[in-house]
């Protein structure tokens, strides 16, 4: 897993909504790119807002998708507000597209060679041009339009080969949330990129055929007016999105700050151990409280990494309280594994329970436990 520039000023993941973000800052999620870029280390990124979270709740695979990326960004203010709700230390909204634009003006030399996957016929071709006619902090490494099929035909070995030989540093796709990341998640194992990340209005942005609210609009929340100005087909994903936040705040939003506000104080009492059986499998024991506090002072256990070859049992029978730093830890647990490593959850008591669901992660209960 990417260790996080957050690490730096001491701030962790936290969950909500059924999601884990990273609330890392503009400047700090540029230099997490540049840092990935120049050790060749792979960083996979989404940046999830209200119409994600909304997504992930009815579609596990789709969810499963973007909680295996190394990082989640917040983009979106009604999420930006809702974690602030809940006392987490959030610095910023940090938007794909502020991301991508903070990276063209950024000074990195050599600039940053990028490779458009996806998007309308002809966009990704214009962005690319747009790219090579402005020098920047980025350049282009190329582009395909795959055109409308599945993702399978979209996985060919002559696509992933086109893809390698541009020698890209970053892999921006555009092919709708849903399968972009779904996409990302199946080839990942199979692409030589360092940074991948579905960033679908970008490449509209950059290729001329949208722009972007003003800068008071974005500050604000109010660029979901601007995009339905500019797209009134997006009206109907914006109302919909806007019904599940409301139904999702009387149910877990309000319920969590309510608990919050009810909290004893914070304990950072947390005992684990982890220990291989046969050497067939592993389980990993957590008694105590799973926390905040905990975590920020256990680097061990914050950075505990379990055999991914190995089966995980995590044993929670003794754990007492959890929060949504705890549940992130636990979240990036199930979901660092690859492919063909299995996991179980046990002993989960009904406060613990209740917090996930509060959280949005009460599908560890039915997918794991």
């Amino acid at each position: 897993m990417f260790i996080a520039a957050a690490e730096q000023r001491r701030c962790l993941p936290m969950a909500f909504l059924g999601l884990v973000f990273d609330p890392l800052s503009l400047d700090e999620a540029v230099d997490l790119v540049g840092r990935a870029v120049r050790e060749n280390r792979r960083l996979m990124f989404a940046t999830p807002n209200v119409n994600f979270a909304s997504l992930a709740a009815s579609n596990a695979d789709f969810r499963r998708a973007v909680l295996a990326c190394d990082l989640q960004l917040i983009d979106g203010m009604p999420l930006v507000w809702a974690g602030r709700l809940l006392g987490l230390p959030i610095p910023e909204r940090v938007a794909g597209s502020s991301l991508f634009e903070a990276l063209q003006a950024s000074k990195e030399r050599p600039p940053l060679r990028v490779f458009f996957f996806g998007g309308d016929a002809g966009v990704a071709q214009a962005a690319s041009g747009a790219l090579d006619r402005t020098p920047s902090g980025l350049c282009s490494a190329g582009y395909l339009d795959p055109g409308r099929g599945s993702i399978e035909e979209m996985s060919s070995d002559a696509l992933i080969d086109a893809i390698n030989a541009a020698k890209a540093d970053f892999l921006c796709v555009a092919l709708g949330a849903v399968k972009g990341h779904m996409w990302i998640a199946r080839n990942a194992g199979r692409l030589n990129v360092p940074v991948i990340s579905h960033l679908g209005a970008v490449v509209n942005f950059v290729a001329g055929r949208l722009s972007r609210a003003p800068r008071w609009m974005q500050r604000t929340g109010l660029e979901w007016v601007w995009r339905i100005l500019r797209e009134p087909q997006l009206a109907r994903r914006y109302r919909q999105d806007g019904v599940w936040l409301l139904r999702a705040s009387f149910g877990q939003l309000l319920p969590a700050w309510l608990d919050l506000v009810r909290a004893r104080p914070e304990i950072s009492g947390c005992s684990w151990e982890i220990h291989s059986i046969d050497k067939g499998s592993q389980t990993l024991r957590i008694a105590g409280h799973l926390n905040r506090s905990t975590l920020l002072h256990n680097d061990e256990l914050r950075e505990l990494k379990p055999d991914r070859g190995l089966p995980l049992h995590i044993d929670l029978k003794d754990l007492d309280r959890i929060d949504s730093a705890g549940v992130a830890w636990l979240l990036r647990c199930c979901y660092c594994l690859r492919e063909g490593s299995s996991l179980r959850i046990s002993g989960l008591n009904a406060e613990v329970s209740r917090s996930l669901r509060r959280f949005g992660a009460g599908f560890i209960t039915t997918e794991y436990a």
